[in-house]
Formats: structure tokens, sequence, C-alpha cells
């Protein structure tokens, strides 16, 4: 999905480049959407499986204990896997030459 929404960005985000925007913005806008729904999911995610977890493990009679580092190390993966993929995706947008995607305008 990162790949795709930054291929469809490349004429916006080379415009940009040309009329002086940093490539800290550029980043910036193209991160935006990619980490709300990444946040959004992580604060519906974390508390639903917890509760279901917890409640599935209840009915087991040796269950392990399944407390916030659990939470913590899955939600660090899930950030760390989102942040290599969506940055280097926006790092490849970023970086391009602003010449090589508007010679057909």
């Amino acid at each position: 999905m990162a790949t795709y929404a930054t291929e469809t960005r490349l004429k916006e985000v080379s415009v940009r480049k040309v009329l002086g925007s940093s490539d800290s913005a550029l980043v910036y806008l193209l991160s935006k959407g990619f980490v709300v729904i990444i946040l959004i999911a992580i604060g519906i995610g974390v508390p639903m499986a917890y509760f279901l977890n917890m409640a599935w493990l209840e009915l087991l009679p040796y269950h392990v204990v399944f407390g916030l580092p659990a939470i913590a190390f899955g939600v660090g993966m899930l950030m760390l896997f989102a942040v290599v993929t969506i940055g280097s995706q926006t790092y490849r947008a970023t970086f391009v030459n602003p010449v090589d995607n508007l010679k057909s305008e």
C-alpha cells in the first residue's frame, strides 16, 4: 500500500521539490496518513487482543501470563516494520530527481 501511494504521488512530490519544499516536509506529507492508520489500529487492536486473550486463557487449566511486556513487544515489532516499510518508500520518493518525473509534462 505504501508503494502504491508513493508511486501515485511522485509527480506531486516532484512539483513540491521544484517549488522548494524541504525533504523533511515531504517525508511528513507522505507518511502522515500511514502513521494515523497504524495508531488507530493499535488503539483498537491492543485492548481487544488483551481482553480476548485473557478470556481465552482463563478457560485453559494451565495458562501462561499475558501482560504488558508481550503487548509492548508486539506493538514495537509492528512499529519497526511500519517504519522500515513506509520509510523506505518515502525515502525513495523524496530523493528522486524531479526532472525524471516531470519530463512528460
